[in-house]
């Protein structure tokens, strides 16, 4: 079977989702070891770019363990930046 050639999307992909992943735990590090000098919904942002970086990282993959892991990652992601815009709108 021959595989067609996507363009080195996935590997776009997978630095996407490397560098989402890396920059939602940075955040979240930093909003836990400093919680006084930053908004509330810090830790909560870099959760969600987090799990949209597990998401996107897991899209890379092929299989239906991995489909079903990216959508549930997904739907984490927008809840957890969704209660963020909430949040940041009700101020």
């Amino acid at each position: 079977m021959v595989k067609a050639n996507r363009g080195g999307l996935g590997e776009m992909r997978l630095y996407i989702g490397i560098i989402l992943f890396i920059a939602g735990i940075a955040l979240w590090h930093r909003s836990e070891r400093t919680p006084g000098r930053g908004p509330r919904w810090l830790g909560r942002l870099g959760l969600g770019g987090g799990a949209l970086g597990i998401s996107t990282l897991a899209m890379t993959q092929s299989g239906l363990a991995w489909t079903i892991t990216s959508i549930c990652f997904s739907l984490v992601a927008i809840t957890l930046l969704a209660w963020v815009i909430l949040d940041v709108i009700r101020r």
